[in-house]
């Protein structure tokens, strides 16, 4: 079982995340849609693009992995970068939450489980602009 989300607290705000060294597991509602991201945003611009440069050179395997589609935005005008999944279902209706959150949640087990291999170093603290 997973334990990202272990420390997160039930908020008011449109998302909520999980956080570690600039790199999160966010899930979120957009224009009525539920949303789980990766959200890489660390207060360095270019770790930040280079650390979605990295996961992009492997857009194909994770895509396969996923099993859904994923919206890549780099953001070059914007330090931050995400990595989404939109979740069908609607937050405006509250008949539909039940199941809207059902499908958010093991979205983002896929997400994470994906993901992992790829940016946990990072979530530990590690900069892709470090020499090895």
């Amino acid at each position: 079982m997973s334990t990202l989300h272990r420390e997160v607290v039930a908020s008011t705000a449109d998302s909520i995340a999980a956080k570690a060294n600039g790199i999160w597991y966010t899930y979120a509602i957009q224009n009525g849609m539920g949303r789980v991201d990766l959200y890489i945003c660390r207060s360095n611009k270019a770790e930040n693009k280079a650390i979605f440069d990295e996961l992009a050179r492997h857009k194909r395997t994770i895509e396969s992995a996923f099993g859904h589609q994923l919206d890549w935005q780099r953001r070059d005008d914007n330090p931050n970068s995400r990595i989404a999944s939109f979740v069908e279902g609607s937050a405006l209706n509250e008949d539909g939450w039940d199941d809207l959150h059902r499908k958010m949640v093991a979205r983002m087990v896929y997400l994470e489980r994906v993901f992992s291999p790829y940016i946990d170093r990072y979530r530990r603290g590690e900069s892709p602009l470090s020499a090895p």
